[in-house]
């Protein structure tokens, strides 16, 4: 999951009152990052990164605002699993404005992400959003991509650790996270 998120979570917990306030008050596109992660009970119940994916398409849709927030939720779960098509998702909301704020930067990041875990229908957003943006815009978004990549990549090591009886680090009871929680 990328940092960015997971530290706008934790700073969120601390602002909750002062977010809940105003966030009746704006439109969607214009709420913090905060306001859609990890609030949806609907999708904290759902551990099939699929059945996450679908949930969260059959509520984009949806003319209420609580639905659209989960249906943000629900994709950032998946997402943070390395669901290509959920990254895919966040990243043309990004390039958008719809439900998510109008980020190109951001919306490059989830396009990257979703083809580097092999869904190849990000590639046009991805290459078009490369154009637009500055060297240094990409340079950094590269960077960031890069890290939540390499976290993926740690998370899945030390798994594999804790689980191969061989290993020095080998624990019986660990669980399997396809990716790190955002939770760490």
């Amino acid at each position: 999951m990328p940092k960015f998120i997971y530290l706008s979570f934790l700073f969120g917990i601390m602002v909750l009152p002062e977010v809940s306030i105003a966030a009746e008050k704006q439109p969607l596109s214009e709420q913090p990052i905060t306001y859609f992660t990890y609030t949806s009970e609907r999708c904290k119940k759902i551990k099939d990164v699929t059945e996450l994916y679908q949930t969260a398409l059959s509520l984009r849709d949806s003319k209420d605002e609580k639905e659209k927030v989960d249906a943000v939720d629900c994709f950032l779960s998946a997402a943070s699993r390395g669901h290509g098509a959920a990254e895919f998702e966040i990243a043309k909301m990004y390039n958008t404005g719809t439900i998510l704020p109008l980020s190109q930067i951001f919306a490059y990041r989830w396009a990257q992400l979703a083809v580097m875990d092999k869904y190849s229908d990000a590639i046009p957003l991805r290459d078009q959003l490369e154009q637009e943006l500055t060297p240094d815009e990409l340079e950094s978004a590269l960077k960031s991509v890069q890290k939540i990549y390499q976290d993926r990549i740690d998370a899945e090591t030390k798994h594999l650790m804790q689980n191969d009886p061989n290993s020095p680090n080998f624990s019986p009871r660990s669980s399997r996270p396809s990716y790190p929680s955002p939770y760490r």
